[in-house]
């Protein structure tokens, strides 16, 4: 239901359309007073002629230009007189007209492109970023807000379409695909071999680190009848042992193993794009994997400790969140002021997206300004418009009045003159 057109009758401007009304039609009858007065003085003072002459003319005047104004909204006197209450009988026209001027002069890529290059949206907005009191208003929507959004979260229901949504889009993901994917970004120039030695030397660190467990389960496993005499020498030889093949693993590329695991990983790689069998197992695995109870309950908990902590951190006085966010927002805008070449690229990206957002839904915006114009009611649009613009109409009135008698004065003193 659209909204009533009433609604838009400032009070405001209703008085001052009033008054003026009132000022115009003061000043029509002041000259018919005047009219009245210097007809009969003219009898004994002929010069009073002249202000006959000229309130004579004014009255013509106001009232030539009040039919005028009048005629735009309604019929003067409730008279069907022909091409008057133009507005409401011209509404849909109107609204056509409106709609067509709106398209080709603000709506065009043109219009839209000038308008985004003069204004300079980015340096405006990095600008606005960087007044404190302009983050402090965001911070405190980001306060009000996410709270809300988090309250939501708490209800069971639309927690389980969360995260039944979540887990059919996980299924839709191809794991086998993905799979591929890391492992040929990883295997790509050798990459993968880094990998490896981190591991590997993680390996040797934490080994090193347990050399005394290790000689303590090298002591367990011992005969007890040796007394520990081997205890030492089969410790340091497994220490040695282990010691010597992650060396040659790590460092030596022809190591057996190394060369067995890169054999495997192509292996793997090929497999994932053409074994139908694997990649039957890996994608059955991940729907299991996705179906399970306990991902569905861990999930509900992790949503639901998350939604907690942030509405804690976000309601408490210090926030650590809206500090974050007040300073990334601070060190964004401050680069973005000093960085010209920055501010034109995203200058030239708002303006390709309001382009293709405006000049190529154009028409449509244009049909809705029609539509709606269509469905108001006749007397109503025309209430509001003559409430809009009436007060300045009104001195079409007065100025009607005042010419039309100075004109009235004029030809009547050339008449006088001629004869």
């Amino acid at each position: 239901m659209l909204p009533s057109l009433a609604t838009d009758l400032n009070t405001e401007k209703l008085h001052a359309l009033r008054k003026m009304k009132f000022l115009a039609t003061s000043l029509f009858i002041l000259m018919a007073i005047i009219f009245i007065v210097s007809g009969i003085l003219e009898k004994t003072i002929p010069s009073f002629s002249f202000v006959k002459a000229f309130s004579e003319a004014a009255m013509v005047g106001a009232l030539a230009d009040w039919f005028a104004v009048v005629a735009l909204f309604r019929h003067p006197f409730g008279i069907p007189i022909p091409h008057t209450a133009i507005i409401p009988k011209s509404k849909d026209n109107i609204g056509r007209s409106l709609a067509d001027f709106m398209e080709t002069h603000f709506l065009n890529e043109q219009a839209i492109r000038e308008k985004i290059s003069n204004s300079g949206p980015s340096h405006t907005a990095a600008e606005w970023l960087i007044n404190n009191d302009n983050r402090n208003k965001i911070t405190e929507s980001i306060r009000s807000f996410i709270p809300e959004i988090f309250g939501i979260l708490q209800n069971e229901e639309i927690k389980l379409f969360l995260i039944n949504n979540l887990k059919n889009n996980l299924k839709n993901i191809k794991l086998s695909g993905l799979l591929k994917t890391i492992l040929e970004s990883l295997t790509k120039n050798n990459q993968h071999e880094k990998w490896i030695k981190t591991v590997i030397s993680e390996l040797r660190k934490i080994i090193n680190k347990n050399k005394d467990v290790i000689r303590e389960k090298v002591k367990e496993q011992t005969p007890w009848w040796t007394f520990g005499a081997l205890d030492e020498k089969i410790y340091n030889k497994i220490i040695s042992g282990i010691n010597d093949f992650i060396e040659d693993f790590e460092y030596n590329s022809d190591n057996k193993f190394r060369k067995e695991l890169n054999q495997k990983i192509t292996k793997l790689i090929t497999g994932l794009t053409d074994d139908e069998k694997l990649i039957a197992k890996v994608e059955d695995f991940k729907d299991k994997m996705i179906d399970n109870e306990v991902l569905t309950n861990n999930l509900a908990l992790f949503i639901e400790n998350l939604s907690n902590k942030l509405t804690e951190d976000i309601n408490s006085k210090d926030s650590e969140i809206l500090k974050l966010t007040d300073s990334a927002i601070l060190k964004f805008a401050a680069g973005l002021k000093d960085n010209k070449s920055l501010q034109s690229k995203i200058d030239l990206h708002i303006e390709e997206l309001a382009v293709n957002l405006i000049s190529k839904n154009a028409d449509k915006i244009s049909s809705i300004i029609t539509e709606r114009i269509e469905k108001w009611d006749s007397k109503e649009i025309s209430d509001v418009l003559e409430v809009q613009i009436g007060r300045d109409l009104q001195f079409i009135r007065i100025n009607g009045t005042l010419v039309g008698g100075i004109v009235g004065l004029g030809i009547y003193v050339v008449g006088r003159m001629i004869s």
